[in-house]
């Protein structure tokens, strides 16, 4: 898949957010309602709408960008895994902050980028790959600073279950596909079997005869 393709399918999923931001300006809408309100059924929607709703402009840059840039990581260097990995990185955090977050309002689609971070990290810590290993180490230097996003004591109204547990769910992604191969990468060595290859027979024990005869030079061969 060619990078341009997948960097404007990654510019078509943060599309939505951009629209919603131009509709609270324009508008003076207030739609965090709409996002995730832990452990009330009228807060379930929050899981799908709430990575697509942001208090501010300032909000919605700081997770459009790196966004796009680690959606695109995930679609293009993981290709074969991608489609079902990227579900999960999108509702997975969500779900998780649903589950056992602090009563608020909970919006933004910081839980997605933590998640596609994570992923990224982890796949070079959980695979047998030099090229899976320098993006984790790339990824590290880029966005390393983000480990603190996932403390409590966050200045400003911070999610920061939507970091933390974004970043369980790229792990947990991560892991669950490790021995998927992808392109550039060496299949894992098959498992040794136990017990002697086949042909060998254990010859350990036995015990063994010399016969002698006579050759025509009259000499005695073995």
């Amino acid at each position: 898949m060619e990078l341009s393709s997948v960097f404007f399918r990654a510019l078509r999923w943060a599309a939505p957010a951009v629209l919603v931001m131009l509709a609270q300006w324009a508008w003076q809408l207030d739609l965090a309602w709409l996002g995730i309100a832990p452990r009330r059924f009228l807060g379930l929607p929050g899981i799908a709408l709430g990575p697509f709703i942001h208090a501010d402009w300032g909000h919605l840059l700081s997770n459009l960008v790196p966004f796009v840039l680690l959606f695109t990581s995930v679609r293009f260097f993981y290709p074969r895994v991608a489609r079902p990995v990227l579900w999960v990185l999108y509702l997975g955090p969500g779900l998780g902050v649903w589950l056992l977050a602090r009563p608020a309002l909970h919006v933004g689609a910081s839980g997605v980028v933590y998640a596609c971070a994570g992923f990224l990290f982890f796949s070079g810590v959980f695979r047998n790959s030099l090229p899976s290993l320098i993006i984790s180490v790339v990824v590290a230097l880029l966005y390393g600073s983000m480990v603190a996003g996932i403390f409590p004591g966050q200045p400003g109204n911070v999610s920061w279950e939507s970091h933390l547990l974004g970043g369980l769910v790229g792990a947990g992604a991560a892991f669950a596909v490790r021995r998927q191969t992808e392109p550039g990468e060496q299949p894992p060595s098959p498992t040794p079997v136990d017990g002697p290859p086949e042909g060998y027979r254990n010859l350990a024990g036995k015990n063994f005869r010399y016969v002698y005869r006579e050759n025509r030079a009259g000499r005695a061969s073995k």
